[in-house]
């Protein structure tokens, strides 16, 4: 995406100059040495000149504290600014009839909604303007970059995404107009490939959700979200509900900042005691449980960088319902991997699904493994595709003996819902 860039705006003069800073630990860029030096590098770079720095405010704690140790090292001739870009309706500004903050998505999300039909600069379609090939600086040499990057800053997946602006757009109008269509229906089926697979450059930066709100708008002949009928969403429209649920989580980060910092929403679920079995935290990252749906979930999540919403809830849900292991183990794994992977987002979800976040399910929903495989993946397809050893198999949802080549079953998932059960209940 850099490299696309560089090449955009080394026709239009302009200089793009890429800063890494030279540390290992990433908290010490919350830190008043990390602004010391950027201020550094940004007055080599404007000889000492003044200068306005930009940037999209990240909601994080860290992140937060960051930009106010720049903000507060910036020499007086300086200035910055920051933007609400990752949010389509800006946070703090919705609240309830009673002046008190949501902490469920339904009343919010209607909330979200009114807000936009009231606020058309929000929801409006605009159009897109070609920029002409002014050179912006007469005497412009372009910088030559060394592309390879450290091994922290790498992709390790081995489907990397297009990062193209143009491929990016192609894929928003496909989606719009053809899979969007079976959304509704088939997002849940783990061999249905109806999901828009924006999520990676929603995470990236590379395409603004008010980008997409707009399109689907367009697309959607310009209606609004929820009307007073209360009728039944249609296909876009339930997709623009998920891109609020972004908008949802990050609101709700502003309230409670302590969720960025491995810390659960529900403070009262702290003292629940998680099982510490690496060795079966191990299975479940690398798709030995014995279960194959979960197996075939972790195998692929390893190999692309992604899996689907549904397949997210069921393996998050095993882990921390019938591992009992910490559901911040298994958040971190998936920070690791997913290459659409949002902070917050992917805290809320595994929240939710761990019954100890913000409008979470209650505890005592557990997903029954083997009844979400026969549901969602009801031929194992999927299943066949990702475990190998199962390819052969027959009947595969009601097999009593697997192959001696595929790994037992590590838990009985009665006894497992038994235990979360009366773990849970502890703390109550």
């Amino acid at each position: 995406a850099l490299k696309e860039l560089k090449t955009r705006l080394d026709t239009l003069a302009i200089p793009l100059v890429l800063l890494i800073y030279p540390s290992q630990s990433r908290h010490l860029s919350s830190s008043s040495k990390f602004a010391q030096w950027l201020i550094a590098e940004l007055n080599k770079i404007t000889n000492n000149g003044p200068f306005l720095l930009t940037a999209n405010i990240q909601y994080e704690y860290d992140e937060l504290t960051r930009d106010n140790k720049i903000l507060n090292n910036l020499p007086e001739s300086c200035s910055f600014e920051l933007f609400h870009d990752t949010c389509i309706v800006k946070p703090g500004i919705l609240f309830s009839q009673n002046n008190r903050v949501y902490q469920k998505f339904t009343p919010w999300y209607k909330r979200w909604c009114q807000y936009l039909d009231k606020n058309s600069d929000e929801k409006q379609v605009f159009q897109i303007f070609n920029v002409t090939h002014k050179k912006y600086n007469k005497d412009f040499t372009p910088i030559k970059w060394d592309y390879s990057l450290s091994y922290e800053f790498q992709d390790h997946a081995t489907v990397q995404p297009d990062v193209s602006e143009k491929y990016i757009d192609q894929l928003i109008d496909m989606f719009l107009s053809k899979d969007v269509n079976r959304y509704i229906c088939d997002k849940d089926y783990l061999t249905s490939d109806c999901t828009s697979h924006l999520g990676v450059y929603l995470a990236l930066g590379i395409v603004s959700p008010r980008v997409l709100l707009n399109k689907c708008y367009k697309n959607n002949g310009y209606n609004i979200l929820i009307n007073a009928k209360n009728l039944k969403r249609n296909p876009v429209e339930e997709y623009m509900r998920q891109l609020a649920w972004r908008d949802f989580y990050k609101h709700a980060l502003c309230q409670w900042p302590y969720m960025s910092m491995d810390v659960p929403f529900n403070l009262s679920t702290i003292g629940l005691k998680w099982e510490t079995d690496i060795h079966n935290f191990q299975k479940w990252c690398n798709g030995q449980t014995g279960f194959p749906i979960i197996d075939a979930i972790m195998r692929q999540l390893y190999q692309t960088g992604f899996i689907c919403n549904r397949s997210r809830m069921i393996t998050a849900s095993f882990l921390s319902k019938n591992l009992l292991i910490n559901w911040q183990w298994g958040e971190r794994w998936f920070r690791l991997q997913l290459t659409d992977y949002d902070l917050i987002s992917n805290v809320c979800g595994w929240g939710y699904c761990s019954s100890t976040g913000i409008d979470c399910q209650p505890y005592f929903r557990i997903f029954n493994i083997e009844t979400q495989a026969k549901k969602y993946d009801p031929d194992g397809e999927y299943i066949k595709r990702w475990v190998p050893e199962l390819r052969d198999v027959t009947n595969i949802h009601n097999l009593k003996n697997y192959p001696d080549e595929y790994a037992p079953k590590m838990i009985d998932l009665n006894e497992s819902r038994k235990r979360f059960l009366s773990t849970f209940r502890e703390i109550m």
